[in-house]
């Protein structure tokens, strides 16, 4: 575990980052706490211009992220390594089949076939136009070097300080090719930007493309001594743009399933093939070696205009909601309220059931209609994917279809549903008082004034979203039947799964089929008597 800062010396490094998150929402104390951990394992902690505490034993014991060591003391290995790392690592990732690795290696070499355990080398590969002609390259890092202070009791202290580096290299990409910019350091013995530059198949528009390979080596040779830290580059960055201002949208995804010149590599697995479907705009433009890399892309665009390494990504994975029936015009004159069921749940009022239940299907219908319509315009192996997709929820359509039609002629169904939504609608209710009571639950006042706000409320305090209510109709019919053919033990035995974002409501549909079959069962007596089982 790194050293840690002593706190009463460190200012603090994230002015925009309150003290305390008491006035923040979730968002805010995520993004603090997401701060803090890159600059507590990647650094700098205390800016680009830090002096480490006088305890700390160096950089190297402070940070455990974003660092090139030097090569090892076997320096042919270790340079042949460095120039593995920069090269692509997979032929058929890259595009560029039939190509040896740089350097004329057969192999992949590592870190750990040197007889050292640190990477010395990161970089990253990408595909772009020759067109762009030249692309710029900005590579940043940060060197510590100890220098003599005096201490608290007069007597001279040795602390590490940083220096930040940053270097800038134009690749011409129109030449093909290896080439090597001294960034630090001589030919021999510094810091380099080894580059890459391969012909690839031209384009789905017939225009030539480049395969492009950057890589910041760490060529420095190893020190034994305390200093050895000065051969090590600390928080190391590679940022690629086109060539003058970095805002043309010069590179192109690895694999874009719209670009029919991408062949599906998934073409004998149905998963992995609705997978390439579900997720054809999330695109990815560069390989990563020994880092990660992050794309700028810009609204509306296939292309990304920037690329930058990272070595510690995040992710924003963003709320799934579902929406409301009013969202949704297909959904029109569908009834969600769970009092209004339970109150047409009833012999006499089955057609008015029927009519508040049908835009459920029939809506779900039009919007499959509307996406195989659209399914028309993919690629073939995304249209198959899709066509495969619709097809399967037009059953889960007409399952919903028939379980309404069961309520028409079932009336143990038609019992078991009233009951469902009434006693849906008191758990409903009965969670709101009780989480309005929160902290006055000794107060006999507090309960008939939370009874009164909640009930208030009326069919906005207990209805369904429509996913629920489609997911206890699509079941109706199997249950209301013993003898179904999704309940028995062959081949069209069924299990469905609800899938959905945590929050979203999931646990409450399946409660909702619970009261449902609860009712049912105790209703048909055919599985148990209420008596001994």
């Amino acid at each position: 575990m790194a050293s840690q800062p002593d706190v009463t010396d460190v200012p603090h490094p994230i002015d925009e980052v309150p003290q305390t998150f008491r006035n923040g929402d979730s968002y805010d104390v995520r993004d603090g706490l997401e701060k803090y951990i890159r600059l507590d394992l990647l650094g700098p902690w205390d800016g680009e211009t830090e002096e480490l505490p006088k305890s700390s034993a160096g950089p190297r014991d402070r940070y455990l992220v974003g660092m090139l060591g030097p090569r090892a003391d076997d320096s042919e290995k270790s340079t042949d390594i460095a120039r593995a790392a920069a090269q692509s690592a997979d032929n058929e990732e890259s595009g560029d089949e039939g190509q040896e690795e740089y350097g004329g290696l057969s192999e992949r070499l590592t870190p750990q076939a040197a007889g050292r355990i640190w990477a010395s080398s990161m970089g990253l590969s990408f595909v772009v136009p020759t067109s762009v002609g030249m692309l710029s390259v900005v590579a940043a890092w940060g060197r510590y070097a100890l220098s003599e202070q005096l201490g608290e009791d007069g007597a001279g202290v040795r602390v590490w300080g940083r220096e930040p580096v940053e270097r800038n290299a134009d690749i011409d990409v129109t030449q093909t090719g290896g080439r090597r910019f001294v960034l630090d350091g001589d030919d021999s013995a510094g810091v380099h930007l080894d580059v890459q530059v391969r012909q690839r198949d031209a384009g789905a528009d017939g225009e030539d493309l480049r395969v492009v390979e950057v890589a910041l080596v760490n060529r420095q040779p190893e020190d034994a001594g305390r200093e050895r830290d000065k051969q090590w580059l600390f928080q190391t960055r590679l940022d690629v743009a086109a060539f003058p201002d970095g805002k043309a949208a010069v590179f192109l995804p690895i694999d874009d399933p719209l670009d029919p010149r991408c062949a599906d590599p998934y073409d004998d697995d149905a998963e992995e093939r609705r997978l390439r479907l579900l997720y054809r705009d999330e695109l990815r433009y560069a390989l990563g070696r020994n880092v990660a890399v992050h794309a700028e892309v810009r609204p509306g665009e296939r292309r990304a205009h920037r690329l930058r390494t990272t070595w510690l990504p995040t992710y924003d994975v963003r709320a799934t909601t579902a929406p409301t029936a009013s969202e949704q015009p297909l959904l029109a004159g569908l009834e969600l309220g769970m009092d209004e069921l339970a109150a047409l749940a009833v012999p006499s009022r089955r057609a008015e059931l029927s009519a508040a239940l049908a835009p459920l299907a029939d809506g779900y219908s039009a919007w499959l209609a509307e996406q195989r319509d659209k399914a028309r315009a993919l690629p073939e192996d995304l249209r198959i994917a899709a066509e495969a997709a619709i097809d399967e929820a037009e059953e889960v359509c007409h399952r919903i279809a028939f379980g309404v039609a069961a309520l028409e002629t079932d009336d143990d169904a038609l019992e078991a549903f009233r009951f469902a939504n009434r006693a849906m609608a008191l758990q409903r209710r009965n969670t709101d008082i009780a989480a309005a009571r929160a902290g006055r639950e000794n107060d006999a006042s507090s309960y008939r004034e939370a009874y009164e706000t909640v009930y208030a409320k009326g069919k906005e305090g207990a209805s369904w979203r429509p996913f629920q209510l489609a997911f206890v109709l699509l079941n109706l019919a199997s249950l209301s039947r013993p003898e179904h053919p999704h309940r028995s033990t062959g081949r069209e035995a069924l299990v469905d799964l609800l899938f959905f974002p945590t929050g979203g409501g999931k646990t409450e549909a399946y409660l909702g089929l619970t009261a449902f079959t609860f009712a049912l069962r105790r209703l048909q007596g055919v599985v148990g008597t209420g008596r001994g089982t």
